[in-house]
């Protein structure tokens, strides 16, 4: 098929991997948002009579081009890959003034919201990891792939997802239970865990990967105002401020529930006692889950919220390429003494690239300290 000239391309593979068409300067109003540990989310539009001309003169059945829950899409920006995933949506919008092909594609993350632990019909997805058990104890990113694995081996289960050559993680193994849990959930428990958090990913070509912590300081990239962000935004946000959590186990097969209660006592001293309830997947919490999950809810809401919001040009430097999600960069603000403490380093959490149709960049950057 006919390749067209554009600063990013955007193609359609098949699940077993072959690349069934690049649609070149096709594809209009593109968003790409990233966010670590959530799967990526991709959109774009195209003209839907263009876009059934090159499948014309091309040979080739518009509807096979597009099969919803089969068909993979990939990004890149020149000729490096930044993401890909599933397609999942596809609307056809037709008027007397415009006919459009909508389309919406989920990092392979997303593809683990539809599995779940234990015994079904397909196969098994063990709940129990404990050598007390008669199992084993494993490591989080050794289990993040047991649950990946045992998903992928079920019946009709295989996504095609392998394991990647970056697999870092703390060695340490832990037991842990699991209850009918949601894969995708559970994967992203892993994340927030107090002890041993891991960081993952799904690359644009299906591999699984692993971090102790994903991204690396970058102090040679900087986002300055005035300068190359446009515009930005400092919140401070208590609204779901939380020094006090009560986590809730699922409940053991007598009716009753386990509760671990975990607390900032820091944070109450200085902004009084705010309490919440987290419902947890754990049972009994013999592995410490449901005290992991309250922990989890202190560390990440204990303090008000701050995560600033920058506007970027994305046509100069740095560029979408130079640096990552999970990376350290600087950010400098000046002439305001309300924020004037915000300069420093900052995690990138969430970036949302959005091209327009003369591919100018605008980036969207959501960063924490």
């Amino acid at each position: 098929m006919t390749v067209f000239s554009s600063k990013y391309t955007i193609e359609l593979w098949t699940r077993a991997g072959t690349l069934l068409a690049d649609l070149g300067t096709k594809p209009r109003n593109r968003v790409l948002v990233q966010s670590r540990n959530e799967p990526d989310d991709l959109s774009f539009d195209m003209d839907l009579v263009e876009f059934e001309r090159y499948c014309d003169r091309a040979g080739v059945d518009p509807k096979e081009l597009l099969i919803v829950n089969s068909v993979e899409v990939r990004i890149k920006r020149h000729r490096k890959y930044l993401s890909g995933g599933q397609l999942v949506y596809r609307n056809v919008s037709i008027t007397a003034n415009e006919n459009t092909l909508t389309c919406r594609v989920f990092g392979f993350l997303q593809l683990f919201a539809k599995r779940y632990t234990g015994e079904s019909t397909a196969g098994l997805v063990s709940d129990v990891y404990s050598t007390s058990d008669g199992t084993a104890d494993l490591s989080r990113k050794d289990l993040a792939w047991a649950l990946i694995n045992q998903s992928q081996n079920l019946a009709n289960g295989s996504f095609g997802i392998t394991i990647g050559p970056n697999q870092a993680g703390n060695t340490t193994t832990y037991q842990k239970n699991y209850s009918r849990t949601n894969i995708k959930d559970a994967l992203q428990g892993l994340t927030t865990v107090e002890a041993g958090a891991i960081d993952i990913e799904f690359t644009h070509d299906k591999k699984f990967n692993t971090y102790d912590y994903m991204g690396s300081d970058r102090p040679d990239i900087v986002f300055e105002y005035p300068g190359n962000i446009t515009s930005i935004d400092v919140p401070e946000d208590g609204t779901d401020m939380t020094n006090e959590a009560i986590g809730i186990g699922r409940g053991a097969a007598d009716g009753t529930q386990t509760i671990a209660v975990e607390a900032d006592l820091a944070s109450q001293a200085q902004y009084r006692l705010r309490q919440d309830t987290i419902n947890s997947n754990g049972t009994d919490n013999s592995d410490g889950g449901i005290t992991d999950d309250a922990k989890a809810e202190i560390q990440s809401a204990s303090l008000p919220l701050r995560v600033p919001s920058l506007v970027v040009d994305g046509n100069f430097a740095p560029f979408v390429t130079d640096y990552g999600i999970g990376d350290r960069v600087r950010v400098k603000v000046s002439g305001y003494k309300l924020v004037d403490n915000i300069n420093g380093m900052y995690r990138i959490e969430r970036r949302t690239i959005r091209i327009d149709e003369n591919d100018n960049e605008e980036v969207i950057l959501e960063v924490s300290g």
